[in-house]
């Protein structure tokens, strides 16, 4: 059980109270005793407080009970063990609504509905703890309710707090036997509709009236107990708490409620009101429903009896660690309050011991200081809606809190320890990274007038669009040409401007032979001339001329043993020289001259100027051949070239 201090248990406050509070035209009974000052205090006639509460603000009915409670502790014709007995009693009917409202969960005795544990618990305590101990849970309790509630539980308590007379508290159960003959019955409202918990009441007499009307409970389920024959107060609560979960509860519930469909998410919501509405793009389920039967149709547990946004219900809140949440009256929201023996630390996200509220958490950014009940420790702890990243030493959004653009989720990222976006399954990143869209979309916006007869394609191992050549088409450094298959050696494919066909043609410097099956370096005329080469330069120069291609650099072949030219193309930073996803890389063409030196290529080369080498580049190197059939190139973009 928990405690609460408050500053109106002084006596003097307790006059000012039944002054001010007390139902002033309530008259139904003379009551002696406790509230002889004030007979509309001491009415047992349920109707007199109902009428009452109609007229008061919830503010007044909660001071009104605390006033009540008050009088009885400082009543002397009570002693200690009739305030300890009727202490029972009042936490028996407080129970009942606090498990309604699912108030002070964490305080399980509290919760109880059985007699016996409070009136067990109320004999280990003083006078005065068991009136502060009342008050919290009263207190916690009616804030708890909605309007409704409140006057039920207001009547409800207000007369069993009526009935509490030394005489009725000393005789209520003598010898402990709960089953022993009594003046309780257990009473059904037929009219006007109820809640779960007011269709059944516990009093000695009938309490219609005021325009409510009850029966005894035989009058629905033939053979219950304590009706025709009284009962004690604790068999009357038994038998009323049984019959309260009774399925025919369905005949006298408030049929307030409709179950309503978004007719874009499939959304279920559940509405107050006879002819309430969710609004534009929902469509009616159901109406005319109990609250439960709404919470079931729609799937929503809580939805209507105590955790939903719709409008003129309570709305659900999660109370930061060691605080609860109690209902204000006055702006009709829920708000935490801290566990007694707490206060709020620094930044309000928890309660804690007051020599522990100031704790320093700015070692880990974005984190707050919350109270462990567990280890009895304060800690550093992520808010709501974040969570610790990686190594634990700063709170990051959630993914479902980062704000993706549309296709996108977010996820954890591990390598960066951030909620980084990604695409949904099946769709990619536009250019701009702004969405994610089906490929077929880059597609159709890529443009591939750069690379002449080539079409945009979507490249799944890749995950990008490429500039492709079609079918029997194929890519020639330039454009795409018409497949003409191996071309002799020391030709390339390339399209005929004059006969718009692709053909073979030769290599820079060389020339077709007589038979027209290779290409080879022109003979010279001029007897003068003299061929300076071994025969063995000359064989070698034989197996390299021609076109050689690697990923990042071309290369062409052609002239002499003793006087060899070529040309070279790589791209400005060694990219794919043919790749069709890189248009924006410059592309360098060079060239080289040089000789055939002790079976490999000496050579001098160039290259102009480039968009980030203003000056260009020259330099000396060499090419040669490699056992694996490969050409080897000492400059530019280097690496294995092949036929």
């Amino acid at each position: 059980m928990k405690k609460i201090f408050k500053s109106f248990l002084l006596t003097i406050r307790i006059i000012s109270f039944i002054i001010l509070f007390a139902p002033p035209h309530v008259m139904a009974q003379q009551v002696t005793g406790c509230f002889a000052s004030d007979p509309g205090m001491g009415s047992t006639n349920r109707n007199d407080h109902y009428n009452w509460a109609q007229g008061h603000a919830a503010s007044e009915l909660q001071e009104n009970l605390e006033a009540k409670i008050d009088i009885l502790y400082s009543c002397p014709s009570i002693n200690d063990n009739a305030f300890a007995a009727a202490f029972a009693d009042y936490s028996v009917i407080i129970a009942q609504f606090a498990q309604k409202a699912n108030c002070i969960k964490n305080d399980p005795g509290a919760m109880s509905t059985t007699r016996a544990t409070h009136s067990n618990w109320a004999k280990t305590k003083s006078r005065l703890q068991l009136l502060e101990n009342l008050q919290w849970k009263a207190a916690v309790v009616f804030t708890c309710l909605d309007s409704r509630e409140q006057k039920t539980f207001f009547v409800a308590l207000s007369v069993v707090i009526a009935q509490t007379t030394p005489a009725t508290i000393i005789t209520k159960n003598p010898g402990g036997n709960k089953d022993a003959p009594g003046e309780w019955k257990v009473w059904v409202k037929t009219s006007p509709c109820s809640g779960r918990f007011d269709w059944i009441s516990v009093a000695k007499q009938n309490p219609s009236g005021a325009g409510n009307f009850y029966f005894l409970v035989d009058h629905i389920i033939s053979g219950t107990g304590c009706t025709t024959t009284g009962c004690t107060f604790e068999r009357a609560m038994e038998v009323a708490n049984s019959v309260r979960t009774s399925p025919r509860f369905a005949n006298y519930c408030c049929r307030d409620y409709s179950v309503w469909e978004n007719t874009q998410t499939g959304k279920m919501s559940v509405v107050l009101g006879k002819f309430g509405t969710a609004g534009s793009g929902w469509q009616l389920v159901k109406s005319d429903l109990c609250c439960e039967e709404a919470e079931a149709l729609a799937g929503i547990p809580g939805a209507c009896s105590g955790a939903t946004d719709n409008p003129g219900v309570i709305t659900d809140i999660k109370c930061p660690p060691g605080s609860y949440k109690v209902r204000n009256s006055q702006t009709k929201k829920l708000e935490c309050l801290c566990n007694w023996g707490l206060v709020w630390n620094s930044t309000k996200t928890a309660c804690v011991p007051e020599e522990k509220k100031h704790t320093d958490c700015s070692g880990f950014p974005g984190s707050i200081a919350a109270w462990n009940e567990q280890t009895k420790q304060m800690e550093c702890r992520c808010p709501e809606g974040k969570q610790w990243n990686y190594t634990k030493t700063a709170c990051i959004d959630k993914r479902e809190k980062v704000n993706c653009p549309p296709g996108s989720f977010g996820s954890y990222n591990s390598d960066t320890k951030e909620t980084t976006c990604y695409c949904e399954p099946y769709l990619v990143w536009n250019s701009t990274k702004t969405a994610c869209v089906e490929p077929a979309e880059l597609v159709k916006n890529t443009d591939c007038s750069k690379y002449p007869g080539s079409y945009a394609k979507w490249n799944e191992q890749t995950k990008i669009v490429e500039c492709v050549c079609p079918a029997g088409k194929k890519w020639n450094g330039t454009a795409c040409v018409d497949d003409v298959g191996v071309c002799w050696p020391g030709s390339y494919a390339a399209i005929n401007p004059q006969t718009n066909k692709t053909e073979c043609l030769c290599n820079p410097g060389l020339v077709w032979n007589s038979t027209k099956t290779a290409c080879v370096p022109e003979t010279k005329k001029d007897p003068g001339t003299k061929n300076t080469c071994t025969d063995a330069d000359n064989a070698a120069f034989a197996k390299i001329m021609g076109t050689w291609k690697a990923y990042r650099m071309h290369v062409n072949i052609g002239g002499s043993c003793d006087n060899v030219t070529g040309t070279w193309k790589v791209t400005e930073w060694c990219e794919g020289v043919d790749a069709t996803n890189n248009p924006s890389v410059a592309r360098i063409n060079g060239t080289f001259k040089g000789k055939m030196q002790s079976g490999s290529l000496q050579v001098e080369w160039q290259h102009p100027p480039s968009p980030n080498n203003n000056k260009g580049a020259k330099g000396v190197g060499s090419i040669s051949l490699q056992s694996d059939g490969t050409l080897s190139v000492s400059w530019g973009c280097g690496g294995n070239l092949n036929r």
